[in-house]
């Protein structure tokens, strides 16, 4: 089984905006698939943005799953733009079909 990791949202302080990665995995699995990932980037995790649990399921007979970065503040500081990267790290479930 393949994954892909795709910005779809950039977020931001404007709105401000949450920002949204989507996961896609190449075929669907008969139970959930539970995906690993880390997070890096410019912007912190817990001030800039609401932290994230690292983990993210792909539900059973679907190919797709949603990674939001929420809880973005907007601030009244001056900065330039900011990035937030996931990579994935690891399968922790998965049956494909």
């Amino acid at each position: 089984m393949e994954f892909r990791l795709t910005p779809m949202i950039d977020g931001n302080e404007s709105g401000p905006v949450d920002g949204v990665f989507t996961v896609t995995q190449s075929t669907t699995a008969v139970s959930d698939t539970v995906l690993s990932y880390s997070v890096a980037g410019t912007a912190t995790e817990g001030t800039d943005y609401a932290a994230l649990s690292g983990t993210v399921t792909v539900p059973a007979g679907s190919t797709t799953a949603t990674i939001d970065v929420t809880g973005i503040l907007a601030d009244s500081l001056v900065e330039g733009t900011e990035t937030v990267e996931i990579t994935l790290t690891g399968i922790t479930a998965s049956d494909p079909g």
